[in-house]
């Protein structure tokens, strides 16, 4: 009797018991797997509602930024034909129709490049030359390498007798523009008083 009691599980049994923890510990790894899988997927839910987020934001602005520019040049374009009737006006000799078309204009508050240089370049026409060297030193402001405008520029500044400031400009156009038709002889003409 004795015997029996303490006899250990017979074989089979012991097996079992063997295959039963094997299966336990397989499932107790699955689970673990499972949960850190879980935990893994939740955290990059949360980086991409973070990236979904930020690329919302960026594309919020960009549209605000497109719509500000898209009204920018809308009225940009607005000035257009004022621009060309200014130009007609003054080719045609009628002075008091193209001041009108300036006024406009420059009423408007347009600081386009364009609208800059082509009130400088009327301007100029009509004899206002101090207002003319206003818009075309605005105009270089935003772009600085244009070449018609430093000369015409360097015209006005001959004109209001400022020859050491039209030598600058005539030296600056030709570092950008050395075959620029007739400064190197204007600037070799003044360098020569």
């Amino acid at each position: 009797m004795q015997n029996s009691e303490l006899n250990p599980l017979s074989n089979k049994e012991l097996r079992q018991n063997y295959i039963y923890l094997g299966l336990f510990i397989m499932i107790c790894l699955l689970l673990c797997t499972n949960i850190a899988l879980i935990i893994v997927a939740r955290h990059q839910n949360a980086k991409l509602q973070q990236c979904y987020q930020e690329k919302k934001e960026r594309a919020a602005a960009l549209k605000s930024q497109m719509m500000s520019q898209i009204a920018d040049w809308q009225r940009e374009l607005s000035i257009y034909p004022h621009l060309e009737a200014a130009l007609e006006e003054i080719l045609l000799g009628n002075v008091v129709k193209t001041e009108e078309m300036l006024q406009y204009i420059t009423i408007e508050g347009h600081t386009s490049p364009i609208a800059l240089y082509f009130r400088g370049m009327i301007h100029h026409q009509l004899g206002n030359y101090s207002i003319a060297l206003e818009e075309l030193n605005l105009y270089l402001a935003q772009v600085p390498h244009s070449a018609y405008a430093r000369w015409r520029r360097s015209l006005l500044l001959l004109k209001e007798n400022r020859i050491a400031e039209a030598i600058l400009d005539l030296q600056e156009l030709l570092e950008y523009s050395p075959d620029f038709p007739g400064a190197a002889e204007q600037l070799k003409k003044l360098q020569e008083k």
